[in-house]
């Protein structure tokens, strides 16, 4: 009978403990026009807000550049013609930078590599095992890989959108709130600093997430990551759990519009 009783409390231990969170809401943002701009036009763009200006102001304004000029309110023009190519943009966007030669790491090699403790899992990190974090009513999982660049770019290194999101969101909870931020690419890790949100760097996949969820113990999971990741393992597992999915539908959401929605999401840690 004791052996029944220590068996039926594991099974309800083991369920409590890998419950998928009460909510999950997931933000998927699309490329911004003004990020786009900011990074394949470094110190030349410059917001001008949403003023429309005059045909002697526009002249004054549009940045001579070469056979064309830039305006800030329509973008390159020539001739008073759109000639931005933003298929042919957005793919010199994505192209990587001439990477440093890289040297392949076997499995032995891969035991032997200091794993970060505080790394859930990495694709480099043979090792390494996950830390329980403190339980916490709200977990923040910000995407820091390439793909944001083309999503959440700003000339200013180490401001950016999901800075400004999370900065405003830990002034909403409070300090001694129930809340925790965490960046992740290849692997997932609390964060150290809100500049380290706007970083641009590494690769990410929807099954690592999806076994990442799987292991958190909070009630409540925010995740900012771009519109590309909606797809295979993890589209298939946020419907079955019916998560709050932003950003899917006829309009696309950009990184500015993640502030719409702080009055909501700070009830969550409370």
């Amino acid at each position: 009978m004791i052996k029944n009783a220590f068996l039926i409390y594991s099974l309800l231990f083991s369920a409590k403990v890998f419950a998928d969170p009460q909510t999950i809401d997931v933000y998927f943002l699309s490329r911004s026009p003004s990020a786009f701009l900011q990074y394949i036009l470094p110190g030349t763009y410059q917001a001008m807000g949403s003023v429309a200006l005059n045909t002697a102001d526009e002249e004054k304004k549009c940045v001579d550049m070469g056979d064309f000029c830039f305006d800030p309110q329509i973008g390159m023009v020539e001739n008073s013609t759109f000639v931005v190519d933003q298929e042919k943009a957005f793919k010199q966007l994505d192209e990587p930078e001439a990477p440093n030669p890289a040297k392949m790491i076997n499995a032995v090699e891969t035991n032997m590599i200091d794993c970060d403790k505080n790394y859930y899992f990495d694709m480099y990190c043979g090792k390494g095992k996950p830390v329980k974090s403190k339980e916490v009513k709200l977990e923040v999982w910000i995407d820091t890989s390439a793909s944001m660049r083309g999503v959440d770019y700003h000339s200013q290194d180490g401001f950016c959108d999901r800075r400004r999101f999370v900065a405003q969101l830990q002034d909403s909870c409070g300090n001694g709130s129930g809340m925790s931020v965490s960046v992740f690419d290849t692997g997932i890790k609390e964060f150290s600093s809100l500049s380290q949100l706007c970083d641009y760097r590494g690769l990410n996949d929807g099954k690592r997430m999806v076994d990442w969820i799987k292991g958190t113990t909070t009630k409540h999971l925010i995740i900012v990551t771009d519109v590309e990741e909606y797809n295979n393992e993890f589209r298939e597992y946020l419907d079955r759990v019916k998560a709050n999915i932003h950003g899917i539908g006829v309009k696309p959401m950009m990184s500015a519009s993640l502030l719409d929605d702080l009055s909501k999401m700070s009830k969550k840690c409370q």
